[in-house]
């Protein structure tokens, strides 16, 4: 069978794939210019999030090539060298990429009613964020995806700024720290693979290690797999940079705390894919490379739900349920199996929806409330029937219940580990849902169903911002339409399921 990034150029060199790179690339500076006019600056990030909606579908699958250069073929050689940075677009990343500008969509929705004052600026941030993730997907050569993690985390790291706030200010600046080694150890990877291999692009690196066209044994593989696993790691919000991932989930707005762990959960899938190529059963099959990564994907599983199930902030809640996730998806992209792939994309996309969802949700209190403590709520069913009926939908997702979405991805999960003969795993996965619905439900009483609190008694609670409530609502319908028609994201799935999936040996 061809190898699925190597067929895409059989399908042509496609012009509109770049445009989901630039168009938010060129709206971040404009929406810069625009930051003394609030309502110019919010009708332009709408209008711009809708047009990348809409335009994902109409793009034809198929690799877009830059820098002027063709492929090569060399009559001596089996391989056919590509000298340009590479796009790839086939059903797998237009799921993904879609997934994506539709909590880009409802973030710009929410941010467009809570950003009261200068929106602009920090609506262009959000451009950034999207543009760096899309790249991630999208992305078939080495530079690119350097480029793109840097991009991201300090595009991340500009969103927790925003709110103003001095823990913000500290927590941004411990992850930018973080983020410049990450980065630099990138750089590391891209030039030890390079110059081990010969090429950038990621489907000839892969030809080159899979032929053993050099030593698969060879110290440097050994040594870009340790530096990768960190990056996985850092990008991802898996362990152990877990802690400093979940407080800038917190200490950022909410919506854009929604829009951050969708960004992570695509960087696991992302970064993940291509370390299977290069390290996996496709590349060059490196020994005790699948039991580390299984490690970080169970390990961050347990974790955080072990943190979350002992808060009483709702958002620092929130951001260990976030980083706990993070581990099903990166346990099933470990596993490497056709079905774990499945569940661990497939989870990415249903998590980035519900967990979205509950981040509105969180902002909807939080503008009512101004409090995230749980002790100083209570008593909003009556308040907020809308929001808790939809947060009540979101917390089965999450917990796994039928006929929702997180059901399915998690069966999926669970059922790869049963196949690849690891029982203990999918035992790890039933005891982190159950703790997850117990800590999920405990904070929906607590907010909506204990008396209220003195402090809300005769208090004229301001209304819930129409961009977040239409969000919400989008997001739990979704939850909705993957639970009883699974078939919708798993089929665009299959190609890349297919090629990658495989026994580890």
């Amino acid at each position: 069978m061809a190898d699925m990034w190597e067929a895409a150029r059989g399908l042509g060199n496609i012009p509109l794939i770049p445009v989901l790179v630039l168009i938010p690339l060129v709206m971040a500076v404009v929406l810069n210019l625009l930051y003394k006019r609030d309502k110019a600056s919010r009708i332009s990030a709408i209008v711009a999030a809708t047009a990348i909606l809409f335009l994902i579908p109409m793009i034809g699958y198929g690799y877009h090539w830059f820098a002027g250069q063709p492929i090569l073929g060399y009559p001596a050689s089996p391989l056919q060298y590509s000298l340009s940075l590479e796009y790839v677009f086939l059903a797998p990343q237009q799921i993904m990429v879609l997934t994506l500008a539709l909590m880009f969509f409802v973030t710009v929705l929410s941010a467009t009613g809570e950003v009261e004052r200068r929106p602009g600026p920090y609506l262009g941030i959000l451009m950034l964020n999207f543009m760096a993730t899309a790249i991630v997907l999208l992305v078939n050569d080495m530079y690119h995806l350097w480029i793109a993690v840097e991009i991201a985390s300090l595009a991340a790291v500009g969103l927790a700024a925003a709110t103003g706030e001095p823990v913000a200010h500290n927590t941004g600046l411990k992850y930018l720290f973080i983020g410049g080694f990450c980065v630099a150890l990138l750089a590391t990877i891209v030039s030890l693979l390079v110059g081990y291999t010969g090429v950038s692009n990621l489907t000839d690196m892969g030809m080159v290690l899979s032929k053993k066209l050099v030593d698969p044994t060879s110290p440097v593989m050994y040594v870009a797999f340790g530096l990768s696993v960190l990056v996985w790691a850092y990008a991802g919000g898996l362990i152990p940079v877990h802690p400093i991932k979940s407080e800038l989930y917190r200490v950022s707005m909410p919506h854009a705390a929604g829009f951050l762990q969708t960004q992570s959960k695509f960087m696991i899938v992302g970064i993940g894919v291509i370390m299977l190529r290069l390290f996996g059963p496709t590349g060059v099959n490196l020994p005790y490379s699948r039991a580390i990564m299984l490690a970080i994907g169970v390990g961050t599983m347990i974790f955080g739900v072990t943190m979350a199930i002992v808060q009483d902030d709702y958002r620092r809640l929130l951001a260990y349920h976030a980083i706990s996730q993070g581990g099903y998806v990166a346990t099933g992209i470990a596993l490497g199996t056709e079905l774990g792939i499945m569940g661990g994309a497939f989870h990415a996309i249903n998590h980035v929806v519900y967990k979205t969802a509950l981040f509105l949700g969180c902002g909807a209190v939080l503008y009512r409330t101004k409090t995230a403590s749980l002790k100083e709520m209570g008593g909003l069913l009556r308040e907020m029937p809308i929001e808790a009926f939809l947060l009540l939908c979101a917390k089965f997702a999450i917990s796994g219940i039928p006929p929702l979405n997180g059901f399915q991805s998690k069966v999926r999960l669970m059922e790869a580990a049963m196949e690849a003969g690891m029982p203990e795993v999918t035992i790890i996965m039933l005891l982190v849902s159950v703790t997850t619905f117990v800590s999920m439900f405990k904070a929906f009483y607590l907010i909506f169903l204990q008396p209220k609190p003195k402090s809300l008694v005769g208090k004229e609670l301001p209304k819930v911002p129409m961009g977040t409530r239409v969000g919400m609502i989008i997001l739990v319908f979704l939850c909705f339409l993957l639970g009883f028609f699974p078939e919708l994201a798993t089929d665009y799935l299959a190609p890349l399921t297919k090629e990658l999936g495989r026994p580890w040996v």
